[in-house]
């Protein structure tokens, strides 16, 4: 199934935060959602950017590929369906954060946007 023109679906992101499964990181986690059945049994590629601010710039801390990221999977998140971005702590010192993310429906038209998180202070300075 391909679609004609850019059909809607939704891009999730969550928020930075600590990583629950490796200490001393900071992970953010993107999927999609087909809430319309435009692309029900086709798989997007999706790929997470996680950012940090030193001084006023926002920098790209993840590296980028990696076995989880970017992932080419069907809609719906959780575990295997959404793409991981993480960063290691090198101090405790207050740094600010956001993800964004940006999915492509394989074989399909749609959109360049790439939502954001919302900007979150943590603990965790990566450089």
């Amino acid at each position: 199934k391909v679609a004609s023109k850019a059909a809607p679906f939704i891009s999730k992101i969550d928020d930075p935060h600590y990583s629950s499964s490796h200490a001393g990181s900071v992970n953010v986690h993107g999927w999609w959602l087909d809430t319309y059945n435009n692309f029900s049994g086709m798989k997007a590629r999706v790929t997470v950017y996680l950012w940090a601010k030193k001084g006023s710039q926002w920098v790209q801390v993840n590296k980028i590929p990696t076995k989880k990221n970017p992932v080419t999977v069907y809609a719906g998140g959780g575990g295997g369906k959404r793409a991981s971005g993480s960063v290691s702590c090198r101090s405790h010192k207050p740094t600010w954060y956001h993800g964004q993310v940006d999915v492509d429906i394989i074989d399909a038209i749609d959109t360049s946007n790439r939502p954001n998180s919302h900007d979150v202070e943590l603990n965790c300075q990566p450089w």
